[in-house]
């Protein structure tokens, strides 16, 4: 989160970035207690970063009558490579049988949702809303 060293978005927009995410070195802040926070997407390296909004435009990084101030708009939180960072393990990552415990964004390429631009968030996120649909959603789970 703000302690990485590397900024994902801007790995992101640049293509630089490996999809092989690292946790900090150290847990001295314990934001990983608090389960899914607005941090673990919106705070890279203390600066607050969010999608475009929907009409286009970017926040004014001085506009103060925004709800939470003014974030560094990128495209990035619109491409299912962001969910991979929490969603992906890397070769050698924790696994059963041979299986990695979490394969999504792997799954997510192997089906036709790429070919159709449906990304994660399309599913998980509709209309932008922080719903995380996913297995513990019957609605989703039935769809």
């Amino acid at each position: 989160m703000s302690e990485q060293a590397d900024s994902l978005v801007v790995e992101l927009a640049q293509g630089t970035y490996d999809y092989k995410s690292l946790p900090p070195p150290d847990n001295s802040n314990k934001l990983h207690e608090q389960g899914m926070i607005c941090a673990a997407c919106h705070l890279r390296g203390y600066e607050m970063f969010g999608p475009p909004r929907k009409d286009g435009t970017t926040a004014d990084s001085n506009d103060t009558t925004l709800p939470h101030g003014a974030w560094e708009s990128t495209d990035a939180f619109e491409d299912s490579r962001f969910c991979s960072t929490c969603h992906q393990f890397g070769a050698n990552g924790y696994a059963l049988n041979g299986k990695l415990l979490e394969n999504t964004y792997e799954e997510w390429k192997a089906s036709d949702y790429p070919e159709k631009g449906v990304s994660c968030q399309s599913c998980h996120m509709p209309d932008r809303r922080h719903l995380w649909r996913g297995i513990h959603d019957v609605e989703m789970t039935r769809s």
